[in-house]
């Protein structure tokens, strides 16, 4: 998470402080400071009061453009039928009112002159609320009352019109109905549209946290908290409903992830795993910073990429550090700002590979547990390792391209010496370490091999990857590897960001906002799945330009899974576009952590950073929206 902080307005500020600590007593000096930080404080506030009134004319405007609450009434549904040369269009009608009705009712209706026949199954009322849905199923008989077999999904759509409301609804997936009139189960279409129900007041709740959330005028943590304050005072959920995602099993997983990488950090594991690499490589220059992107990488996918930074990079500048002791500083500039960069870069990217290495990633499993799609642990690395592989060689190819490093194999060989001897002083792993060291490992390989117990049981042991996470947290603590005043290290921040956007989601879930947005974006309906794919990536690539990944995923992957039904595709595949393009950020300085502590070291400008990460921006987004997308296909992990 990165914040952007307000800077003095300007730089003779900084040098009159340090007048004044050193004991420059003059009051006119002192006075000057005092009118620069008062005037430095009113823009402030100017400018967070432009901005603030500005997200709140903004939220009450939007409040009108939602759709209209889908009151108790008749409406009516119009089915069309592309499966005949000839569209054919049939109409019935459905019954919204105050309490939920399942009594099951069946329509049997001829479509056309194709001498098919359809039979819908409804609910007798649908209730009038919020949390509520309109379900139905619509199965195809031929001319003998036979289930007609292999439709697909874009050969029928639909529109549902009542007072002020006129939405298209589509089938979400293919299923089978029983039918009492035939006295047999058939083939059917699946129709699901949430109940529009106060989706104005949501969609108004959207654009305040999107608002707050980018312009960061107040902490991050006071929009998290907003949401459940508001969903519930606007009689949108309960408290129960709307706190629930604040422990949802995904940030049990990830408070999990937390507390090991504190463990690790702690014990000094991924330092002593960092320095025994490097002082065992025996590369050229180019490879030893590919080496180092590695590890970065690696340790980004168990522990924060920043954490993964400010571990890798005090390594790499002390190696640049001997380096330049007798090669010089203009001779090592290149390879200095081309493995730091990299590591920088590596860190950032790594995270994408593993469920708990960003909290992009599990948002996106959160969000698609809701409609019933399953992501697990090992199946997240058939998503992520592949494209982070890839762009990590990408990133190391451009970086050598632009700064062409050039450092002999000698000098390097000296530096080698000097880690082998850091290495010494960290001395034999005791006790603690090699506990940290199994736990690390156990919790893994459970969360590896979850799915697979739970086959090879029966069913009988199913563990999830937040109970895992949990249990790993009890032996941490239950061990004495950590103690309880290393809880304040966790990035608490990032689960409330977390917990926040979660109850979001559901409230745009639960008030129909996200199916009337799905609904109204025939744009990209029919385009080919990977123009959707560079579509949606872009703009993940825009919005986490302007606010953390995590905040950008929260507020975009709950449109897109119903745009994605919406438009016949598999929502997998536009989660998994925002979740992993939200964390391709490498053109600004306060994009990513790992960026920042690059640029910190002073080998940078904002203008260089900038420009060689843009182009790897936008390298990035092609790679997911083209060759990641393409290998998922072929390897059946989406539907295509």
């Amino acid at each position: 998470m990165a914040y952007k902080e307000e800077k003095p307005p300007k730089e003779k500020v900084e040098e009159e402080k340090v007048n004044v600590k050193k004991g420059d007593k003059h009051p006119q000096n002192k006075k000057q400071l005092t009118d620069e930080q008062r005037q430095a404080r009113k823009k402030k506030i100017i400018k967070t009061s432009i901005i603030a009134f500005v997200i709140v004319a903004l939220t009450v405007g939007v409040s009108f453009l939602g759709p209209s609450d889908m009151k108790p009434g008749v409406y009516r549904v119009e089915l069309t039928f592309t499966f005949s040369p000839t569209p054919e269009t049939i109409e019935f009608n459905i019954t919204m009112a105050s309490a939920e009705n399942t009594e099951v009712l069946e329509y049997y209706l001829p479509i056309g002159s194709t001498g098919q026949s359809c039979l819908v199954v409804t609910e007798k009322a649908y209730k009038s609320a919020t949390h509520s849905e309109v379900i139905f199923k619509v199965g195809i008989l031929d001319s003998h009352n036979n289930s007609v077999q292999n439709l697909e999904l874009k050969e029928v759509t639909g529109k549902i019109f009542g007072p002020n409301m006129e939405r298209k609804i589509r089938p979400i997936t293919d299923t089978t109905v029983h039918s009492s009139l035939l006295g047999e189960t058939i083939n059917a279409f699946y129709f699901k549209m949430a109940v529009p129900f106060k989706a104005g007041i949501a969609l108004a709740l959207l654009v305040l946290i999107a608002g707050l959330w980018i312009t960061e005028i107040v902490p991050t943590i006071v929009g998290a908290f907003l949401v459940p304050i508001a969903v519930v005072v606007m009689q949108i959920s309960s408290t129960a409903e709307a706190l629930t995602p604040f422990f949802d099993p995904v940030i049990a997983l990830f408070l999990g992830g937390f507390i090991i990488a504190e463990a690790l950090k702690k014990h000094n594991i991924d330092r002593r795993l960092a320095l025994g690499i490097v002082s065992k490589a025996r590369f050229r220059p180019s490879m030893l910073i590919l080496l180092l992107m590695g590890v970065s990488a690696f340790l980004s996918m168990w522990m924060s990429n920043t954490a993964s930074a400010a571990v890798m990079i005090p390594i790499a500048i002390a190696l640049v550090s001997q380096i330049e002791k007798s090669e010089g500083a203009q001779k090592t500039l290149g390879f200095k700002k081309a493995i730091v960069l990299g590591i920088g870069y590596a860190a950032t990217t790594g995270g994408i590979a593993s469920v708990i290495g960003t909290p992009a990633n599990p948002i996106a499993i959160a969000g698609l547990n809701e409609v019933g799609i399953e992501i697990s642990f090992l199946k997240w690395f058939g998503f992520g390792l592949p494209f982070v592989f890839i762009m990590l060689f990408i990133i190391w190819g451009y970086l050598l391209l632009v700064f062409k490093p050039k450092v002999s194999k000698e000098s390097l060989g000296e530096v080698q010496l000097q880690f082998k001897e850091e290495l010494k002083k960290l001395g034999k792993m005791d006790a603690k370490q090699w506990i940290t060291v199994v736990i690390f490992i156990i919790t893994i390989l459970l969360w590896l091999l979850a799915k697979p117990i739970k086959t090879w049981t029966g069913g009988t042991i199913a563990l999830s990857s937040g109970i895992i996470a949990l249990f790993a947290v009890v032996l941490i603590f239950g061990t004495g590897t950590l103690e309880p005043k290393d809880v304040k290290n966790v990035n608490w921040n990032a689960l409330f960001l977390f917990g926040g956007g979660l109850s979001l989601g559901q409230a745009l879930t639960a008030t129909g906002i996200g199916d009337w947005i799905a609904s109204n974006m025939g744009v990209i309906e029919g385009k080919h799945f990977i123009v959707i794919s560079l579509i949606v990536g872009g703009i993940s690539l825009l919005v986490t330009a302007v606010a953390s990944n995590t905040a950008s995923a929260a507020m975009l992957i709950p449109l897109v899974i119903p745009i994605a039904f919406s438009i016949g595709i598999d929502p997998t595949l536009l989660a998994l576009i925002v979740a992993i393009g939200s964390s391709v950020d490498y053109a600004l300085v306060f994009g990513t952590p790992p960026t920042m502590i690059s640029y910190s070291t002073g080998y940078f400008s904002v203008k260089e950073i900038f420009r060689i990460g843009s182009i790897l921006d936008l390298i990035g987004i092609l790679l997911l929206s083209t060759v990641s997308v393409l290998l998922w296909a072929a390897f059946g992990l989406i539907a295509v």
